[in-house]
Order: structure tokens, then sequence, then C-alpha cells
């Protein structure tokens, strides 16, 4: 064979070596993909299993979520999240607390490497989870997937206690106690009470769309005074959303003589406003018009009781505990921070020592310390307890007499006053009890009309509460 056949050969052979070659990594690149792709499915079905997990333990807790934030994120491990195995990968699992009602679960799911910690100029190679991890600042050297809420409005991961919204009154008509066990403040504040009371329901209308009554105060302005005042007593209307906040009075000018708020100038003020305080105080979001947009401000800490658990009959109770951080620290406002020290929303999510909230009071609560150089919720402390009246008239509208404590003549039989409630029109003849309806983790709600035998077991397995009942 000549030179140039034989050079033909070999460049045919060339050729195909490399034409060989080419379609080997293009082989190997596409089954590369195709296998990140497939760790990256079950990093997320790792991931959906520690969430489930999670969710488990906190249904398991009822109302008890610091409880079963405790439970998660210690484990018996000490670690300040929960860890497991499952498809041969690892979760990691978060439970933060966002307010008083609601916790937010973060699960991630690692499959097909091993957790490291990079050290000075080192950066993560190709292939490995883009994130660090977000409990242990590790990095792993495989697939992951994350499920969070990265906008902050979807409520898919998050939990939501069955019991209503905050501080509503979900009975027709209940009597709400107020009672001021713990205050450690250096400041002086006055305690107030709003209402937004529920409306009409004429053509479906939301029946909380109202404006605040009056600020009506509740404990006159003072400091370190446990043990100095009692109990007080008003009737609150079914669906009436509760606000409770209070006037904080730096220098301790306005500190009264007496525990009556008999003859204590009303306060016509705002937020924008306080005078003769310094600064307001809410427990919930006061600018918020409508019941289910109201949530909780970062100044207070809005706790559900444990056993608080909302039903009717004669043993149905509303309790929570309110504490305010008295001082306007606006840095504290730190949604962003993760340091209980300096941040009033990881105080909350973390409790003090960012190991979640482990220790309760006596009352069931969470125990309350007092630093006063950083946030603490123990300087103004009122437990709100709702337990149902059966004496209607009590709780009618204030223009017709109610919403305030009567003298009670025990030879009178109660009355129970006539009910305005104008259900709709259908062929459900019995259904005449009017009750406001809201799906779990929704703002939005309408009003359905029931049958009075089923009043009970709706409002036990819905987050509802009665508007008004027809004749």
């Amino acid at each position: 064979m000549g030179k140039a056949a034989l050079l033909i050969t070999f460049g045919a052979a060339l050729f195909v070596a490399q034409g060989l070659l080419s379609q080997t990594e293009t082989g190997r690149h596409t089954a590369q993909n195709q296998a990140n792709f497939e760790d990256g499915v079950v990093a997320r079905e790792i991931a959906r299993s520690g969430f489930n997990v999670a969710m488990g333990i906190l249904r398991d807790h009822g109302n008890d979520l610091h409880g079963a934030i405790r439970d998660i994120n210690i484990h018996g491990t000490g670690r300040k999240y929960l860890q497991g195995q499952h498809q041969g990968g690892t979760f990691r699992v978060r439970a933060e607390l966002v307010n008083g009602e609601v916790v937010r679960i973060t699960s991630v799911g690692y499959i097909g490497g091993e957790f490291v910690r990079l050290r000075g100029n080192q950066s993560p190679e190709p292939g490995w989870c883009r994130q660090e991890d977000p409990f242990s600042r590790e990095n792993y050297t495989g697939a992951c997937h994350t499920m969070s809420d990265a906008t902050g409005n979807s409520p898919i991961y998050e939990y939501e206690l069955p019991s209503g919204d905050p501080l509503t009154a979900k009975l027709e008509c209940s009597k709400l106690t107020v009672e001021f066990i713990d205050s450690r403040a250096g400041y002086c504040s006055a305690v107030y009470l709003e209402r937004r009371l529920p409306t009409g329901i004429q053509a479906g209308a939301d029946p909380n769309a109202s404006d605040p009554e009056p600020p009506e105060m509740i404990f006159t302005p003072g400091n370190n005074r446990n043990g100095q005042v009692s109990l007080v007593t008003k009737y609150i209307r079914g669906g009436t959303q509760m606000n409770f906040f209070i006037g904080v009075d730096k220098d301790c000018s306005t500190r009264a003589t007496s525990t009556s708020v008999e003859g204590y100038p009303q306060f016509t003020g705002d937020v924008n406003n306080p005078a003769p305080y310094d600064h307001l105080h809410y427990a919930l979001a006061e600018e918020v018009g409508k019941l289910g947009d109201m949530s909780e401000t970062p100044w207070a800490f809005t706790e559900m009781h444990p056993e608080g658990v909302d039903n009717s009959g004669p043993d149905a109770i509303q309790r929570w505990r309110i504490g305010w951080e008295d001082q306007h620290i606006t840095s504290w406002d730190n949604p962003g921070s993760s340091d209980p020290q300096t941040s009033l929303q990881a105080l909350k999510s973390q409790g003090y020592d960012g190991l979640g909230w482990p220790d309760a009071d006596g009352r069931g609560y969470r125990t309350l310390r007092d630093y006063g150089s950083r946030p603490d919720f123990s300087d103004q402390v009122v437990e709100v307890k709702l337990v149902e009246e059966t004496d209607l008239s009590l709780c009618s509208p204030p223009d017709e007499g109610g919403g305030i404590e009567p003298p009670v003549d025990p030879t009178v039989e109660p009355t129970v006053a006539p009910a305005s409630c104008e259900c709709p029109k259908h062929a459900h003849q019995d259904h005449k009890v009017a009750v406001w309806h809201k799906l779990p983790n929704q703002k939005n709600g309408k009003v359905l009309c029931i049958a009075e035998s089923a009043v009970e077991s709706h409002l036990n397995n819905h987050e509802d509460h009665v508007v008004c009942r027809g004749n």
C-alpha cells in the first residue's frame, strides 16, 4: 500500500476515534446531567419527608407550639435543628415561631455527597449544592433541595393553630377578663383595649370591616406594680377583633395615684401623636382595617395558652398572654437578623438563648426574663381570657347599652336581646345562625348560615365565629 493510502487510512481512523471520543464525552455529560436531575428529584422528596416529620410533631403537640418547636429543633441532639435519613439521603429541618399562633417550617434534603466546611478562599465545586446549609453553615458535595417560603406570602410551609384569628372573640357573647400578671419595667405604661366591632352581614359584607372603637383604658400608667391591680371585666360581642396597646411614659410623669381608670382622660391620640405618652406599642398591627389582615407587631409577644382551646358549651374558653417590650429602639425591629439579643423577631422565633422557648411558667406560657438592655417582652404582661356568656344582652352594641358590666340583681332572670340577623333566603329554612367562615391560613372569609344544631360541631372544626342568630 502506498504512502497516500496509509495516510488516508490513518486519517480515517483518527476521524473515527475522534468521533467515538466525542460521542463518549456527550454520553458522559448526558448521563451526568441525568444523574444530577435524578438526585435533585430525590433531594426534593427527602426535603418533603423531613417537612412531614416536623408537621407530625407539630400536630401531636396541639396548641403547645413552643413544646413542638423545642422537640423539632433540639430533638435530643442540641443541634438546633432536626436531622434524619430518607431514601439514602439526609434531611435537616428547623421550626421558627412567626407569631403566637403560626410556625414556619424550613426543610432541606441532601443526597449523593457529604457535609464539608470550606476554609479560607475555598469555593464549592461544580455539582455541589449551590447554597450553604442554613442551619450549620456547612457545604454539601452532592445535590440538595430547600422547602422554604422565599416570598413570605405563601402559607404552604406554615402551620397555624386551628384557633381563629389572634385576639378574636369566637363565641356569640363572651365575658372578657384582663389580668395584670407581670411588670418589670423602668418606664411607666398604661394598658388600653381597642375593639373592632362586627357589622351586619347584609349582601355578604365582611362583618369585621369596621373602624376601631375609641380606646378604653384597662390599667393606669405605672411600673413595677405586681400584685397592685385587679381583674378588669368587660363583655365582648362575637366576631369582635380585640387589640391591646401600651402607652409608654419614659419619665413616669403620668403615673396614677390610683389604680382606678374612672375620671382618667380618654386617650384620643395615635402612633403619630401619642401624647401624653412618648410612644405606643400595639399587640396587633393597628393600621390594618380588616380582621383577617391583623398581624402581630414586633413590640409584643402574643401567645395562645396551650390549653386555651376554642369550643362551645359551658367550658368554652379562649386565653392569651401578651407581653410587651416598652423600649422603642428601632434597630431591634430587624426581621432579617438571627440574633435574639438584638432583634425582636429573632427573639420570638429562637428564644433568649437561640434554643427556642423550652421553659414554661406557672400558668403554662413560656417563661419571660428581664434583661433591660436587650429585648425581653417582660416589661408589661397581661393575660386575656374569654369565657362564654349566656346572657346575650350584655353583648348588645354600645348604643343599646351593652359592652359594660351592669349591676347584677340575683332576683331577676337574665333576658336575651332579640337578634337581628338576615341570613340569605334559600331552601334550608332552619339555617338561621350566621357564622363568619375562614379557611385555615386564608385571609378572606365569607358568611355562612347554618342550623342551630350544627353550630357546636362547626365551631369545633373550623376557625369561625358566630355573627348573629336569626328568628
